[in-house]
């Protein structure tokens, strides 16, 4: 089950409840060449307390407890590729 934030508190509340999880980084506009990117909830591009904007902006933040959710969302949805954090490798 894929759950979409619609705040930075809840964000960050989901990440201290679900540290095993994992996050799909992207753009709420589906275009960044960069983007979208997976992550591990406890990795810390994506998990600071102290940074603001996680989800306010620009940015679109899915979470999940089974990266397959994350991977099936990004097939049928944004259909653009999935790529990796290099710092914490959530495929591994």
């Amino acid at each position: 089950m894929i759950w979409i934030p619609t705040n930075d508190r809840e964000y960050h509340e989901w990440l201290v409840k679900n540290g095993k999880g994992y996050v799909i980084n992207s753009d709420k506009a589906l275009k960044s060449q960069s983007l979208p990117m997976i992550h591990r909830a406890s990795c810390d591009h994506i998990n600071d307390p102290s940074t603001q904007n996680y989800t306010t902006t620009q940015f679109l933040k899915l979470c999940a407890l089974d990266k397959e959710d994350l991977e099936d969302w990004i097939r049928q949805i944004d259909k653009r590729e999935l790529k990796t954090c290099k710092s914490c490798v959530p495929h591994s």
